[in-house]
């Protein structure tokens, strides 16, 4: 990576594995809208279900309209879902949250849970609890949701829970029978990648960011990114770009052109 800094003359990588930087991020459509759809739910807390295809930046939407939340005094926790079984999931999500549990049984942390959301609810800290790789949740944990984030007699959501992941988990919950769920279910949002409209405009907003120029990428590479290397994906942009530049600085390039573009997009094939 240091040989395209110091070729590009950039400050950073400005196109990330993974997109971690808040403060650096260019607004899409998607991050707007997702943005949008949390806002409207924090009136309800409940559960928020966004979904997307994979390296659509569904993972990185949230986070982008969460971390904000935590300097309104809402007590955000993030915790990745793994293919494990509902008791090793709700001790996992004990300790994300902070709460003990006086048992061991799936109900014991349950309650521990509940009782854990009351307490920062008292205390002006409502919890959003944000299930990244959601669609991994076993079909027990799923149906237990409803029970989860609702307070004694159907009176105020305990809890906003953020189930986060690709859209295989929003089949699941439209051909389940848990209408408990369904009716917790705050709002939803379906991200639709980048747009043709926006690959150039945020290829050219992380190059500016990192201390690059716009006309360091060939007019006609802007014109052929949508079609050619990602198709919405911010995932695959990135790494087409990230590939392009070391191609790019390997062979002394200033400007990105059509071959390096062409040699970026076989070598992610290899």
């Amino acid at each position: 990576m240091s040989a395209i800094l110091d070729f590009y003359g950039l400050r950073f990588q400005p196109f990330p594995q993974r997109l971690d930087d808040v403060e650096k991020k260019y607004e899409t459509n998607d991050l707007k809208q997702t943005n949008a759809v949390l806002r409207y739910a924090l009136s309800e807390m409940g559960v928020v279900l966004i979904c997307g295809d994979t390296g659509r930046g569904t993972s990185y939407a949230v986070y982008c309209a969460t971390e904000p939340l935590k300097r309104a005094n809402y007590t955000v926790r993030y915790m990745p879902v793994f293919h494990i079984c509902p008791r090793d999931f709700y001790k996992e999500a004990c300790r994300v949250v902070g709460t003990t549990s006086s048992g061991r049984s799936r109900q014991a942390m349950i309650t521990a849970l509940r009782q854990g959301a009351l307490d920062l609810k008292k205390q002006g800290k409502p919890l959003i609890l944000v299930l990244d790789n959601a669609q991994n949740l076993p079909d027990l944990v799923l149906w237990d949701l409803a029970t989860l984030v609702s307070g004694d007699f159907g009176l105020e959501n305990l809890m906003m829970l953020i189930l986060c992941g690709t859209k295989d988990l929003k089949y699941r919950i439209q051909q389940s029978e848990n209408q408990g769920l369904e009716e917790n279910l705050s709002n939803c949002y379906t991200l639709k990648g980048l747009s043709e409209k926006e690959v150039p405009e945020y290829v050219t907003n992380r190059l500016v960011m990192a201390g690059g120029k716009k006309e360091m990428i060939d007019e006609n590479v802007m014109n052929a990114l949508y079609d050619v290397s990602c198709r919405g994906s911010i995932r695959e942009l990135n790494n087409v770009m990230r590939a392009a530049l070391l191609i790019g600085a390997q062979a002394g390039r200033s400007v990105i052109d059509m071959t390096v573009l062409r040699s970026a997009v076989e070598h992610r094939k290899l």
